[in-house]
């Protein structure tokens, strides 16, 4: 068999296909759903046999297509009542693209599916001839070419073979969070849905490093977290009432956002703003906060607008210092899971993020964190709300509650990425140290292009993007085009003061840890293409 030279002592690449083909239960194929349950495409017939791998605790079912005549294959979990072995089905036929057509792998693709006894008895070949199939589907789910049978004409799964996002949000996502994604759809207070929820609640603060803070899963974006942490806090602690003094911490757009959103909810708002490029000083604020008393200090850890990187923990400290009872409110939508945050140790209230960036999957799920201090400031509110806490409090303890419908494919994808995050390896510090190698690598090569970056000193630069200005007289228009064309996406400026001076890069999550995809090489090596085939300037 062509595949037979495949490894099968990579355990992390084990890990990662029990996860996608057991523990998630889906289609390999686009547009199929609910293993034997859901209807199928009107041209496929409902299935042909099964048969039961007990070495990797995985399903197969065969379905064969009315109008082509070819068989496909679906992988599910699960025990099948009275039955042990395989029928013998014939050819089989997968359909995959890119390194495999161009080895004739195309098409009829795996060899005939031999009857085996797959009772624990099986014999040590069996044993071996399964890890090598199972392995074989990997490959393809790697490279994510698996498509429809019958449908050539139709994008590979996920659609990401050719076009790299390298925007700062949303990021590329890793293949076993797309499977997870097409999980199909359960009920939002079926158990097993419930205890994922759970599982989901409990990983997102190891993500954070916290045991007591209470965190919230909504369906929403990043910033819905910032109307969350202020009026009606739905999804954390009340913070902020009319008439509150909260002071804003600006390093950009997103400081700029966040106090015309405080001051829609009839806060008094002051704005300490830092210089382009750079960070709020820690004496300025430690002056600020003996002025006057506040209900909250607000900082955005990295502002995407911009590049810049606050420095959270020492934030947290002068708050500490001179007014111990304001609360230390953090949007991390553009910071957690790709720069370290340690709720706990470093004493933060709240940190307000999403799904679509360091997390690793798509857009749609706002995520808060709140300490016991906040906690303690909602219930203590004078104008009394309708709240997500007891619904938080019901998935936390593995039991579905209902406000309203969360995403619950969302919830699946969100159990795929954390679970990679935090019982993978790279470990949560190991991730860190990749994103800061990440990091220097892009602002090193783009340095050496004589681009300029947006933060004015290293220490105030994100480790998960590059702001940098393009070179005099050049805009976006010329840049961004040609790199398109490359198949590569960055992101304009989007600062009000330089919007149309500079580009930048996402470099967070999948992209970062597994290097071997060549994504940063990539937009690196594209840029480096295109800014040398600029017009020479006269």
């Amino acid at each position: 068999m062509p595949y037979a030279r495949m490894s099968t002592n990579d355990s992390r690449r084990v890990a990662a296909l029990r996860h996608q083909l057991y523990e998630q239960p889906r289609w390999l194929f686009v547009g199929w759903t609910d293993p034997i349950s859901a209807s199928v495409p009107r041209h496929w017939a409902f299935f042909v046999g099964h048969a039961e791998d007990t070495a990797y605790g995985m399903r197969y079912q065969i379905v064969k297509s009315t109008k082509s005549g070819l068989y496909a294959l679906d992988v599910s979990p699960g025990q099948m009542d009275g039955f042990a072995g395989c029928y013998k089905v014939g050819k089989i036929a997968l359909r995959v693209e890119g390194a495999f057509a161009a080895n004739s792998y195309g098409g009829l693709v795996l060899d005939e599916v031999n009857e085996r006894n797959s009772s624990p008895s099986g014999s040590a070949a069996d044993k071996t001839n399964d890890q090598t199939w199972v392995m074989w589907m990997l490959e393809c789910l790697e490279r994510n070419q698996l498509v429809e049978v019958g449908s050539a004409d139709r994008p590979a799964l996920g659609g990401q073979q050719l076009i790299t996002c390298r925007i700062p949000g949303p990021i590329e996502i890793a293949d076993d969070v797309l499977y997870a994604n097409a999980h199909h759809s359960v009920s939002h207070m079926a158990p097993d849905f419930a205890a994922a929820f759970k599982e989901c609640l409990h990983m997102i603060r190891q993500v954070l490093f916290t045991t007591t803070a209470q965190p919230f899963l909504i369906s929403g974006s990043g910033t819905l977290g910032w109307d969350q942490a202020r009026h009606t806090f739905r999804v954390s602690a009340n913070l902020v009432e009319p008439k509150d003094d909260v002071l804003v911490l600006n390093s950009g757009y997103f400081g700029d956002a966040f106090a015309d959103c405080l001051q829609v909810y009839g806060a008094n708002v002051d704005t300490l703003r830092a210089p382009l490029g750079a960070a709020v000083d820690i004496a300025e604020l430690e002056a600020a906060l003996a002025r006057k008393q506040y209900k909250a200090v607000t900082v955005t850890h990295v502002d995407t607008s911009t590049g810049v990187l606050s420095p959270i923990k020492d934030v947290a400290q002068a708050v500490r210092k001179v007014s111990p009872n304001t609360l230390v409110v953090v949007d991390g939508v553009c910071s957690v899971a790709s720069e370290e945050i340690r709720f706990d140790e470093w004493d933060i209230d709240v940190v307000l993020s999403a799904s679509q960036k360091g997390i690793g999957i798509p857009p749609g799920l706002s995520i808060v964190m709140a300490s016991e201090r906040a906690m303690k400031v909602f219930h203590a509110r004078s104008s009394p709300v309708t709240s997500w806490l007891p619904i938080m409090q019901a998935y936390d303890k593995g039991s579905a509650a209902y406000f309203a419908t969360p995403p619950t494919n969302l919830i699946w994808a969100l159990h795929a990425s954390l679970s990679t995050i935090t019982k993978s390896s790279p470990s949560l510090e190991e991730r860190f140290a990749l994103h800061k190698s990440a990091s220097a690598y892009v602002k090193q090569e783009l340095a050496a292009l004589g681009l300029k970056q947006i933060p004015l000193k290293p220490e105030f630069a994100a480790n998960g993007m590059t702001a940098v200005y393009f070179p005099e007289g050049v805009t976006a228009s010329d840049v961004v085009p040609q790199l398109g064309k490359q198949d590569i996406v960055i992101a304009g400026g989007l600062h009000k003061d330089i919007k149309e001076k500079y580009f930048r890069i996402g470099h967070m999550g999948i992209t970062v840890v597994d290097r071997s995809r060549g994504d940063l090489t990539k937009v690196v090596e594209g840029i480096k293409s295109v800014m040398q085939a600029l017009p020479a300037k006269s």
